[in-house]
């Protein structure tokens, strides 16, 4: 059988990133209009995290524990606590963030810039690997 939930709050403006993690119910959604992220259980919102420039991707891992922010405008990606929405750290210097992608295999977030680069930081933020290619530039993808 298919169900659904439908999530709505006021604080939405365009809510256009929805994840999921798997084992932890819940959906957190990135709203590019309000420049925010928040985290929605069936009991409603549970927290909500702004003072971005601009949400331009998120992901969260698969225990709902950490969740990572794109924002390209500052070129940052921000690590916050998937359970509250603090703010654990931010890192700078990824080319303009655009997309991530969790890599499920070795635990670890791929992030491309609009720049071309591709870079690849560990669950704590310390940056694994990074490679320049400018005609390469776009989202992620992860075949499991």
């Amino acid at each position: 059988s298919n169900s659904s939930t439908q999530y709505s709050h006021s604080d939405f403006v365009n809510p256009e990133l929805v994840v999921t993690s798997r084992h932890i119910s819940g959906v957190w959604i990135g709203d590019h209009g309000a420049n925010r992220v928040m985290h929605f259980t069936s009991a409603g919102m549970r927290w909500s995290t702004d003072g971005f420039t601009e949400v331009n991707d998120l992901v969260i891992n698969d225990d709902g524990s950490l969740c990572w922010v794109a924002d390209a405008p500052a070129d940052k990606v921000y690590i916050l606590n998937g359970r509250s929405g603090e703010v654990i750290s931010s890192m700078s210097g990824f080319g303009s963030p655009f997309y991530l992608a969790y890599n499920r295999a070795n635990h670890t977030v791929l992030v491309s810039g609009s720049t071309g680069l591709l870079s690849t930081i560990s669950e704590s933020g310390e940056l694994l690997s990074s490679v320049l290619n400018p005609d390469r530039t776009g989202k992620i993808s992860l075949a499991y």
